[in-house]
């Protein structure tokens, strides 16, 4: 699983920062897949607190993040990926 994302400093939810803490620190995380709530009306921004996913076609479980890249192209959006890596089953809920 990867996910692709704006660089900022500023924000809600998880940053570069953050997510460097947990790479370097092999830090296991709980990761959940699914559309967030509200997804038809969907903002330009992120609301206080991050956005919260549907109950239901859920995908949950355990990571360690596997790699952490930054990209800063001149003259255009700073943007970083991550990757991660199951660490025990993967479940979905109906």
């Amino acid at each position: 699983m990867s996910t692709d994302n704006l660089f900022s400093l500023d924000g809600e939810g998880q940053n570069f920062d953050d997510l460097f803490t947990l790479w370097t620190g092999r830090t296991e995380l709980e990761v959940v897949f699914n559309l967030e709530t509200g997804y038809a009306a969907k903002a330009d921004v992120v609301p206080t607190g991050g956005w919260t996913p549907l109950t239901t076609g859920q995908y949950k479980g355990k990571v360690i993040i596997t790699s952490l890249e930054v990209n800063a192209p001149n003259g255009d959006n700073a943007t970083f990926t991550a990757s991660f890596e199951g660490t025990g089953a993967l479940t979905k809920t109906v």
